[in-house]
């Protein structure tokens, strides 16, 4: 997005004042020279993006705390966000960063129950049923309605 709105394919009027100017400031020269990295790109392969995968506070909140639909939304976005920004950024693939947050809700599907038995008392089973019933597949979320389509398999 930076070297679009750098290269005039994104029309000025699209972009917030202090954004524009920030990124023109940048005088960037093609795509790459917005990333951090000289060669473009990290060297580590693209899938799964492990920035995604760590990005796992909306299940993690959800099975925890008792969040309004709006407070819910915000974490989803959250989440989201934080995963679409290594797209921004050059380093990932849209479907590398979809393969990280399924990978990261995966982890704490697995791992939570156990933990909160363990270090809290919670009842793990019904930590289990809670997070089946939260679980979905990353590709169904829209961040502009936040919505999701609720339903994932285990696959161990």
């Amino acid at each position: 997005m930076a070297w679009k709105i750098a290269d005039d394919e994104i029309p000025k009027e699209q972009v917030p004042q202090d954004l524009y100017d920030a990124i023109k400031g940048m005088n960037l020269t093609n795509a790459t020279s917005f990333t951090q990295y000289p060669e473009g790109s990290p060297k580590h392969p693209s899938w799964p993006a492990m920035h995604s995968a760590a990005s796992s506070a909306s299940l993690w909140l959800a099975v925890v705390a008792d969040l309004t639909e709006e407070q819910y939304c915000e974490v989803l976005r959250t989440d989201h966000s934080v995963a679409y920004a290594r797209t921004i950024a050059g380093v990932h693939y849209p479907k590398d960063n979809i393969a990280g947050l399924n990978m990261g809700q995966n982890v704490i599907a697995h791992e939570l129950p156990a933990h909160l038995a363990e270090m809290y008392g919670a009842n793990e089973t019904a930590v289990v049923e809670k997070i089946a019933r939260l679980r979905f597949d990353w590709a169904t979320y829209d961040p502009e309605t936040c919505k999701v389509v609720y339903g994932v398999e285990d696959k161990k």
